[in-house]
Formats: C-alpha cells, structure tokens, sequence
C-alpha cells in the first residue's frame, strides 16, 4: 500500500493507516478485493476503501492527489516519488507476487515504429 506522508504520521502501522486513511483501490470483485476482504476479517480491521477505480493507473492519479493512500501492486513503486509517498507492505502483498516477463516477437518488433519506444518504456518501469 501507498501512502502521501502529508496525510500521515510516521509512527502508524498498516492496521491503522488500513482503518483511518481513505484508500483507493480496484472496483470490487476479483480475486484481488476477495483478499482484501480475508484480510478485513483475519485481523479484524475495517479498510476505507473510498475509492474504486477501474484501472491501477487511475489508483496511481488518484493517490498523486495526496488525498489518498492506495492498494497497488509494488511495480507502480517506480513511478512514485520516494519524497512524498511511502510504501507500507501489508498481508495482501505477499499472496499477489508475480513475476513479470517481457516477451516480443523480433521480426514484428523491426517493422512496428513505435515498437522500441514501447518496449524501452516498459523495461524502465519493470523490476529486473
């Protein structure tokens, strides 16, 4: 989870900032908000979740706002500024961890103009 220090005291854990801060995270249903749900219930807390966007990317906006912690997954770490957001691990993380794969087809990569612009952009955003 990603939270603005401006909404924040640092001596909070996840618990707290999970029952205080108003969150964003992805419209409900999935596997993802049944774990959220789980996690409620196994340690008893009650999440503000205020916000439920449709994509991560929007979470992203709407937690720049500083007005909003939000659940995202850790890769969206290397789009935020370590200044003025923190990252907080909470239960749920440790279920969703995925490796990521870049995989592309050489020949198709050669003819498309945008190919090497796209793929430079995903390698600076995708922990290796």
């Amino acid at each position: 989870m990603f939270v603005p220090l401006n909404i924040i005291s640092k001596d909070l854990d996840w618990k707290s900032i999970v029952a205080k801060m108003p969150i964003a995270t992805m419209i409900s249903g999935g596997q993802f908000n049944e774990e959220l749900k789980k996690t409620e219930k196994k340690y008893r807390i009650n999440m503000n979740l205020k916000i439920h966007c449709a994509t991560f990317e929007t979470a992203v906006s709407v937690l720049r706002s500083g007005e909003f912690a939000a659940i995202l997954p850790d890769f969206h770490e290397n789009e935020l500024d370590k200044e003025t957001i923190k990252r907080f691990n909470i239960p749920i993380y440790n279920k969703h961890k995925r490796k990521l794969s870049l995989v592309y087809k050489k020949d198709l990569f050669n003819r498309k103009s945008k190919s090497e612009q796209i793929i430079s952009s995903l390698v600076s955003i995708l922990p290796f």
